[in-house]
């Protein structure tokens, strides 16, 4: 027991620091909590704005209990889908894989310090989502003496189930890694399938708030037949019932134990793949390298790596994969949802304006250039050695962003535009103020990437899911949009929304110049000094 705990330790501080992007430990642990207690926030922010707007709907009909049904399971998704990358890579491709395989320690050993440090942050954000509903349906109903303990121990059996699904996703993801063909195909499969399950779960959601309105015991009858686990949560807080907290910890700690067993019986197979794949050298294609200029060069290798790594094409390119999406729907119906004409009205602007602030949010998760330094890694001497200006880099770098973002811009504009009836001025700002956002937004990735480079991360998962860059871009953005929006907003009625959106896409491009000018300055003497 003393040699998992001390295994456990040593995996969950090699997770922390391998997130951090600075280049002492102590800086790089320091960094790595504030990551985490930024995704705990989100966490938070998530549960209860879903957990109090439930809770007052459903309290007056006496089912605000149905508020800790519906919340772990949504916490669930929100831990899974944070997790499994990263188990796919840090727990079947760490770096120090080799290091514990060849100590005298038992395999399942091994498998269970790994998979204790993915359930600590799975815990982490398991709480977060539970306390939140809990605090919700404490003001609304009648909380024993037991509840929040129970409740508490909950997040850590759920935590438990979280962990065991999180890397049995990440397990066919490294499966996936270890392939040496068709990694491009299997990228877009798996976002194409993505979209599936996201766009299917967007429909639910309406019929599910209608049953939980006009029916909410249907509900309620579903989750007990379907997802008993989540009554168990309901009735071992709120009823106290030691049945419902055992069968609850047989669902949960029995499917943990499986997969330990499970990740202890493949794992000298998995390292090993992973190993072996990235001992391989590439076979360079040389047609490839027959191209005009360097830059378009640059251009095009940024566009390899893209494609070909799938953690990076996943997590940047979901939200250029729905902007496509809504470009289709809008083209099929050729209207706008009813409720966003009676909200345009309300607040003076035209429904295209609204289509653009939309467009441009979902750009704010598009951002190459954030983790792209990071993810050049011990190759970056490489790039610095060659003979380009370290300008072309950079700009390579940020064009390809740019021009990832327009594939989505253009045809959503176009839709958009047709869906809205927009005239001349609405439809070149749908293209001009999400373009605007982007470049931007782009800048800022490449920006911050350069303040916190992290070239010595255990994998790939590391640096695009969770480096401080990539976090820090994903807030500035979506705050950068929210201002953009308060600001038209507030000069729409008396200048009218196009000239008051056409005013802030204005400023946007100047401080996208800036921007632009600040790369090339100071962020071409950063790079200069990058290890």
């Amino acid at each position: 027991m003393t040699l998992l705990w001390t295994l456990t330790r040593v995996q969950l501080r090699g997770l922390l620091t391998s997130i951090g992007a600075r280049n002492t430990r102590k800086s790089k642990v320091r960094s790595a909590w504030l990551i985490l207690a930024l995704f705990g926030a989100l966490a938070v922010y998530i549960s209860s704005v879903y957990s109090f707007a439930l809770a007052a709907m459903l309290a007056p009909t006496g089912n605000a209990d149905l508020v800790l049904m519906l919340m772990p399971a949504l916490g669930l998704i929100f831990a899974v889908l944070m997790g499994s990358q990263a188990a796919g890579m840090f727990v079947f491709a760490g770096r120090d894989n080799d290091l514990l395989l060849a100590l005298p320690i038992s395999r399942l050993t091994l498998a269970l310090a790994k998979l204790a440090a993915v359930g600590i942050e799975n815990l982490l954000l398991m709480a977060c989502m539970l306390l939140p509903a809990g605090l919700a349906y404490s003001m609304h109903g009648v909380t024993p003496g037991w509840f929040w303990p129970v409740l508490i121990l909950d997040a850590v059996l759920l935590a438990l189930l979280a962990t065991a699904a999180s890397v049995l996703f990440g397990l066919g993801i490294s499966v996936i890694r270890n392939l040496r063909q068709g990694t491009t195909i299997v990228n877009v499969a798996g976002m194409v399938l993505l979209l599936a399950l996201v766009g299917g779960s967007a429909v639910a959601q309406v019929p599910l708030m209608e049953r939980l309105t006009s029916n909410p015991g249907s509900v309620r009858a579903g989750v007990r037949t379907w997802l008993a686990p989540l009554a168990w949560v309901r009735d071992g807080a709120i009823d106290g019932s030691p049945g419902a907290i055992a069968l609850l910890g047989l669902a949960t700690v029995v499917p943990f134990a499986a997969v330990a067993w499970l990740v202890g019986r493949a794992f000298v197979a998995l390292v090993s793949g992973a190993s072996a794949r990235r001992g391989t050298a590439v076979r360079v294609d040389l047609d490839a390298l027959r191209t005009r200029s360097p830059f378009a060069a640059l251009v095009r290798r940024e566009a390899k790596r893209f494609f070909g790594t799938s953690i990076y094409f996943l997590n940047t390119g979901i939200g250029l994969a729905f902007l496509l999406v809504g470009a289709g729907y809008l083209l099929v119906v050729r209207s706008l949802p009813n409720e966003w004409w009676t909200v345009a009205s309300v607040i003076a602007v035209t429904p295209a304006t609204l289509a653009a602030l939309a467009a441009s949010g979902m750009l704010t998760t598009v951002t190459t250039t954030a983790p792209s330094i990071s993810l050049e890694g011990q190759r970056l001497w490489i790039v610095k050695s060659a003979p380009l200006a370290t300008s072309t880099i950079l700009g390579a770098k940020l064009a390809f962003n740019v021009l990832l973002m327009a594939v989505g811009i253009v045809p959503f504009a176009i839709a958009a535009a047709i869906a809205t009836r927009a005239g001349i001025a609405d439809a070149l700002l749908l293209v001009a103020l999400p373009l605007a956002v982007g470049v931007l937004v782009a800048e800022l990735g490449l920006i911050y990437n350069l303040v916190w480079t992290n070239l010595n991360a255990a994998n790939d998962t590391i640096i695009v899911k969770q480096s401080a860059a990539v976090v820090v871009t994903l807030f500035s953005g979506m705050a950068l949009v929210l201002l953009a929006a308060v600001a038209g907003l507030a000069m729409a009625r008396p200048l009218g929304a196009s000239a008051a959106f056409g005013l802030v896409t204005g400023v946007l491009a100047l401080l996208a110049l800036g921007g632009w000018t600040l790369i090339r300055t100071w962020g071409v003497r950063r790079f200069a000094t990058l290890l």
